[in-house]
């Protein structure tokens, strides 16, 4: 069924493009009569033209191939620096999508405005999702102290603070939602990562910026399952980190960071 849908709309497309030459053939006809006119009359004025036609057609023609490739790789959404009105275009997508999700990976420095406020985008996912795993930053770890020497304005008893805040919270959902998982990491932050079913974000922790004003990436899953399926790469990338021994686990009986085993 799939394959007869897809020759299709293959035949519809060919039929359109068919149809556009047709219908502008003549346009075409007549265009180049009176360019090959105006190159007996004007010959250096004709060069010149006609090197910026095939410009702008090369132009295009780059265009086009990036904008496939683009699509190769699933990308539909992008902010360049994250502003207001993309973050709430970002935030009700992850809410919407992100409350009947299947999954939900995180890898983040604090989480608190990712899914611990009772207004970030994921928490009501949190309180429901039958998978969720989530990597933060260990609070006793170098990693809190060179981000906030990177950064100046954090108060690095402040970020442990909204770790703090964020594991009561999650305290508390892991006795309506014992799915959720949490894990430490002590190295360096990198990036941000928040993956659901088809849908994954990326933001780098960049040395000069909050997380919140960096880059914003977001991906889907697409048909195809080769390297270019950034979604599919990053999925592997975090279960990869996930099942590392290097990261220490948080004990929801005990309250505690524990070593992995």
């Amino acid at each position: 069924m799939k394959s007869e849908k897809n020759i299709t709309a293959q035949h519809l497309i060919v039929s359109i493009i068919i149809g556009l030459i047709s219908s502008y053939f003549i346009y075409l006809i007549k265009f180049i009569a009176f360019l090959d006119k105006f190159q007996s009359v004007h010959p250096h004025v004709f060069s010149c033209v006609l090197a910026v036609i095939l410009i702008l057609i090369f132009q295009l023609i780059i265009i086009a191939r990036k904008g496939l490739l683009a699509n190769k790789t699933g990308i539909f959404f992008y902010s360049p620096n994250n502003n207001n009105k993309a973050l709430k275009k970002s935030n009700n997508f992850l809410k919407s999508n992100g409350a009947v999700t299947r999954k939900l990976y995180i890898l983040g420095a604090t989480g608190l405005k990712t899914f611990a406020e009772t207004e970030a985008p994921l928490y009501n996912s949190l309180q429901k999702c039958p998978e969720v795993k989530i990597i933060l930053a260990n609070p006793n770890s170098e990693a809190i102290e060179k981000r906030c020497d990177q950064l100046k304005d954090i108060d690095i008893e402040e970020y442990k603070r909204e770790i703090s805040d964020t594991l009561t919270k999650l305290t508390e959902l892991h006795k309506v939602n014992d799915n959720i998982k949490v894990k430490f990491y002590s190295s360096e932050m990198l990036w941000k990562l928040i993956i659901i079913d088809n849908y994954v974000w990326v933001q780098q922790y960049s040395p000069s910026k909050h997380v919140k004003n960096t880059s914003c990436y977001a991906f889907e899953l697409t048909d195809n399952n080769n390297y270019e399926d950034i979604y599919n790469y990053l999925d592997k990338q975090f279960i990869k980190r996930w099942e590392s021994n290097r990261l220490k686990i948080y004990d929801f009986a005990s309250k505690s960071i524990k070593q992995s085993v």
